[in-house]
């Protein structure tokens, strides 16, 4: 391994903090990794994303192509559905290219400025996350039962770096500026490739779009099953699910999985948070559940902006064994494992474990906090996915009056790659849920409007929905489909009032969760920050409302078909303009879409005919 790559500062001490605290002779080497499916399943690993790929596409062919009628309309939805996964893999690559460049960067820089720096970088520039205790940079350092002073570490740590530095020009390696240079051009690789990636599912999802808005055309649909008995597909469908939920439970968010908790942390301890400028528009106490981690991926897809920041750096106080002094350390949470340690990583790049028990009061309380927030998240993702997959397979029974059609649907929806990756977001299954039981209520209006109310309340992007949806309830409906819809909105501002420390917090919550605010130029994620000028936002805004709002009148005709087709139309036309990953958003649509596959034909179900006239019926 060369001395001044990427693993630099995991591999030479870079303060003397490595030198003295390492976690092999502190705390032994616990296993860092997740152990709860190996304990179960001997030797188990999760499939890594590009072979899922492979092997899910080849399931889809063999499950549900129609070898009979080559030509047919199902087989080319099967093509676009398959096509989304080289997209999700390069924009996986790059992103990892990315971060690994940008880690790099960081090393040689530092290792570059070591022999002239003073050495204050290592101890003293550090920051506390509000409410925490004041950086004690200048305090002694004690551990291995040796007390030592600031100004010795610091010119300990400056030999360090000196003779690492002379023995690896010594020995022939890279040159701290030759591996900089080499960094920035793997930089610009990993977002070349990143950049290919997002055009790649931009340009998959408009022919969705086009296939989507196409569907109310289609009116011969023949019956096209799956190539696969239902009591097979029940099976295969239930042992999916299983595995991917195992995924869920076993999964360790990671420092940038927890940007949310922490902010949560401040937001109900009425403290005011600025983190939601991560998001777009969006229910706050959704977005500030962790992110789930659950693939082996190469790069970390939660992140809505490359240069987002990290967890805070915070004081931590803990015991190295029983009887012994309290250490003082500023580092950065990374997880809590499976044997109760956590993994923490100094300001230089060293990473050591330790027992939860020997934290000090203060720290047990705020990684219990996490562990919370963590479990939270689990629980509502799984109940999410199984909310969809439920809502799917009803709809097949009570609307298709298939339940083969409905179980080949969930069990397709599981199969995609993007399911498997990611599975652990909750902001992109939560709404969906709403959304696929708000078509399985649509002969109740008011059950109907309370979820897609829900469904605006989450996430916001809903909202251009209810043109499809007020159409459709015109005839008769309207009314109790505005009541559920406002109702449910009201608790959701409710809870909000109850959780922002002040107005001024409440109104910045309130807007987020509105879209009150001009389209943001600045800060952006996915394609906008990949090359693309923000201002060309405001002509791609203005056809997608136009689009919106001429769903009020096209089709004339609204059936369940063209709530489902255009449903979904709406929800993939978001991912054009929405400015934090557009395209990544794939679960705010796939349900819908996969329902208008397997849809029959359904001109039959009009409001006029299949919702009743009163309020209590």
């Amino acid at each position: 391994m060369p001395r001044f790559g990427p693993g630099y500062c995991k591999t030479a001490p870079d303060s003397y903090l490595e030198k003295v605290l390492p976690s092999e002779l502190l705390f032994g080497a616990p296993p860092w990794r997740p152990q709860a499916m190996n304990e179960i399943l001997f030797q188990y690993e999760k499939v890594n994303p590009t072979t899922w790929a492979y092997l899910a596409s080849l399931l889809i062919v063999g499950l549900f192509f129609k070898f009979g009628r080559f030509w047919s309309v199902r087989n080319l939805d099967l093509l676009l559905l398959i096509l989304l996964a080289p997209g999700l893999l390069l924009v996986s690559e790059g992103r990892k290219l990315h971060q690994e460049a940008q880690a790099a960067i960081a090393a040689a820089r530092h290792t570059a400025d070591a022999p002239e720096s003073t050495g204050t970088a290592t101890l003293s520039a550090m920051t506390d996350s509000p409410g925490d205790s004041p950086a004690r940079a200048d305090a002694s350092v004690t551990g291995a039962g040796a007390s030592v002073d600031t100004e010795g570490a610091l010119a300990d740590a400056r030999k360090v770096n000196r003779k690492v530095h002379q023995e690896g020009v010594a020995a022939g390696g890279p040159v701290p500026g030759t591996v900089l240079s080499q960094s920035q051009e793997a930089l610009r690789h990993g977002t070349t490739i990143e950049r290919i990636g997002f055009l790649w599912l931009l340009a998959t999802g408009l022919a969705l779009l086009v296939r989507c808005l196409l569907d109310p055309t289609m009116v011969r649909r023949p019956l096209l099953e799956p190539n696969m008995t239902a009591g097979a597909l029940t099976f295969s469908c239930c042992a999916l699910f299983v595995f991917l939920m195992a995924n869920v439970v076993a999964s360790r968010p990671t420092a940038d999985d927890l940007l949310g908790p922490v902010s949560a942390e401040r937001l109900i301890s009425r403290q005011a948070t600025e983190d939601l400028d991560r998001h777009g528009p969006g229910y706050a106490l959704v977005f500030m559940l962790p992110s789930l981690p659950t693939a082996k991926m190469g790069a970390n897809l939660t992140r809505q902006r490359a240069e987002a920041p990290s967890v805070p750096i915070r004081n931590w106080t803990y015991r190295v064994a029983a009887g012994e002094p309290q250490v003082d350390m500023d580092a950065e949470f990374l997880e809590l494992t499976s044997d109760d340690h956590i993994r923490l990583r100094t300001p230089g790049g060293s990473e050591l474990a330790v027992p939860l028990e020997n934290l000090s009061e203060a720290d047990q309380a705020f990684v219990k906090k996490i562990r919370a927030y963590t479990t939270v998240a689990k629980l509502m993702a799984i109940l999410s996915h199984l909310a969809i997959i439920v809502g799917i397979i009803a709809v097949g029974y009570w609307h298709f009056n298939d339940v083969k059609m409905g179980v080949g649907a969930a069990t397709l929806y599981l199969m995609l790659p993007y399911t498997s990756q990611m599975t652990g977001r909750v902001d992109h299954v939560l709404p969906t849920a709403m959304l696929v039981w708000a078509v399985l209520c649509y002969r109740r209006p008011l059950l109907a409007g309370a979820f897609v109310g829900f469904a605006i309340g989450v996430i916001y992007y809903p909202l251009f929905l209810l043109p499809l949806w007020f159409s459709f309830y015109w005839q008769r409906g309207l009314f109790r489909f505005i009541a559920g819809l406002l109702a449910v909105l009201a608790v959701m501002v409710l809870l909000l009032v109850l959780v922002s420390p002040d107005a001024a917090a409440f109104w910045q919550c309130f807007k987020k969760m509105f879209g009150l605010m001009p389209p943001q130029m600045k800060y952006l994620g996915g394609i906008w920050a990949l090359g693309w000028q923000p201002v060309y936002r405001y002509p791609i805004l203005a056809a997608f409302v136009a689009m919106c709002g001429s769903m009020a009148i096209w089709p004339a005709q609204k059936n369940l078909g063209t709530l489902l087709s255009c449903s979904a139309a709406v929800m993939i036309a978001t991912q054009f303009w929405h400015g934090y990953g557009g395209g990544l958003y794939m679960a705010w649509y796939l349900p819908l879409f996969l329902l208008t596959v397997f849809r029959p034909n359904l001109e039959d179900r009009v409001a006029t005919s299949v919702v009743s006239e009163g309020w209590r019926a």
